[in-house]
C-alpha cells in the first residue's frame, strides 16, 4: 500500500502535457489515473454530460445510505434539467491523498464543494475488468452544517422534484421525520407518491402548511391525501388559497372536509380574482355578503359576472 498527495491542479497540467485522456493512460501509476479520472469526473460534471458522469460509477456503486447507481442518476438528471448541476460541485484532494491497494483505491477527504460549503467524502474505487478505475463507494465523513443538516437538505431536495428513489433511500437511513418541510414542498410541487412516502415513514400532517401549499396549487389528488391523513381545515387558510386561484374542486373537497366560510376572506379573494364558480360555490356553503368587501374587489377588477353573482345574493352597494 502506498499514499501520494496529488493536486487537481497538478493532475490537469499532467492531462494537458500529455494530450490524452485518462481511460487511455496504461504507463501512468494508479495514483496518477485516478487523480486524473477525478478532473475528468469535474469537467463531465461541468459540461453536463450525464452519460459521460455515469461512466465514472460502478454498476455495483452502492453507499451507506442505499444509493445505488440509478439512484444517483436520477437525483442528477433533475440538477441538470435544472441548470443547476454545472455550479453543484468542485473537487479538492490537495490536502488529502490517493491510497492504492492492488485493483482498489481510497480518495479520503476528498472535499466536494457545494452551495452549502465544503463536505468532505471518502471515495473508495475500483479498477475493473475494462481496466478503468470507477466510483463504487462515496460515502459522508463531514458536512459543514453536521449529517442532520446534509440529510435534511437533500431529503427536501428529492421532495421538491418527487425524486421518490432518492427520498425512500434517505428515509431508510432514519427513524424519524423532523419538522414538515419534506412534506410541505412534496405537496406544493403536487409530488402524490413522494407525498404518501413521507407520511408512511412518519411525516406529521399537523398544521396547514403542506394542505395550504397543495390547495394553493391545485393538487386536487395531494389534498385528498393529506385530508386521508388527518390534516385539519380549521382556520380558512387552505380554503382561502384555492379560492383565490379559483381551484374549484379542491374548494369543494375542502369545504366538504368541514372547511369554514366564516368571514368573508375566501368569497373576497374569489371575487377579487374573477372566479365566479367559486364565488357561487362559497355562496352555497353559506358564505356571507355582509359588508361591501367582495363586491368592490369584483368591482374594482371589473368582473361583471362576479359582481352580478353577489348582487343577486344580496351584496349591498356601497353607500
Amino acid at each position: 500500500m502506498r499514499t501520494l498527495k496529488v493536486t487537481i491542479m497538478a493532475a490537469i497540467a499532467l492531462i494537458l502535457s500529455m494530450g490524452i485522456g485518462w481511460a487511455t493512460m496504461e504507463d501512468t501509476s494508479p495514483d496518477k489515473e485516478i487523480a486524473i479520472m477525478l478532473v475528468d469526473f469535474q469537467v463531465a460534471i461541468k459540461a453536463g454530460d450525464m452519460d459521460k458522469i455515469m461512466d465514472f460509477y460502478s454498476n455495483d456503486f452502492t453507499n451507506s445510505y442505499g444509493v445505488n447507481k440509478d439512484i444517483v442518476r436520477s437525483e442528477l438528471e433533475v440538477m441538470a434539467a435544472q441548470g443547476i448541476l454545472q455550479d453543484l460541485a468542485f473537487f479538492e484532494i490537495e490536502e488529502g491523498a490517493i491510497t492504492v491497494n492492488g485493483d482498489y483505491a481510497t480518495v479520503t477527504p476528498l472535499v466536494v464543494g457545494n452551495p452549502m460549503g465544503r463536505t468532505i467524502y471518502r471515495c473508495t474505487l475500483k479498477k475493473e475488468t475494462d481496466g478503468v478505475w470507477r466510483m463504487i463507494s462515496t460515502d459522508l465523513e463531514k458536512h459543514p452544517h453536521g449529517y442532520y443538516s446534509w440529510y435534511r437538505h437533500n431529503l427536501i431536495f428529492g421532495s421538491k422534484n418527487g425524486n421518490k428513489k432518492i427520498v425512500e433511500a434517505l428515509l431508510a437511513q432514519s427513524e424519524e421525520i423532523k419538522g414538515s418541510t419534506a412534506l410541505r414542498e412534496a405537496a406544493k410541487f403536487g409530488h402524490k407518491e413522494v407525498v404518501e412516502v413521507l407520511l408512511a415513514a412518519g411525516a406529521k400532517v399537523d398544521g396547514s402548511a403542506a394542505l395550504r401549499e397543495a390547495a394553493k396549487f391545485g393538487h386536487k389528488e395531494v389534498v385528498e391525501v393529506l385530508l386521508a391523513a388527518g390534516a385539519k381545515v380549521d382556520g380558512s387558510t387552505a380554503l382561502r388559497e384555492a379560492a383565490k386561484f379559483g381551484h374549484k374542486e379542491v374548494v369543494e373537497l375542502l369545504l366538504a372536509a368541514g372547511a369554514k366560510v366564516d368571514g368573508s376572506a375566501a368569497l373576497r379573494e374569489a371575487a377579487k380574482f374573477g372566479h365566479k364558480e367559486v364565488v357561487e360555490l362559497l355562496l352555497e356553503a353559506g358564505a356571507k355578503v355582509d359588508g361591501s368587501a367582495a363586491l368592490r374587489e369584483a368591482a374594482k377588477f371589473g368582473h361583471k359576472d362576479v359582481v352580478e353573482v353577489l348582487l343577486a345574493a344580496g351584496a349591498k352597494v356601497d353607500q
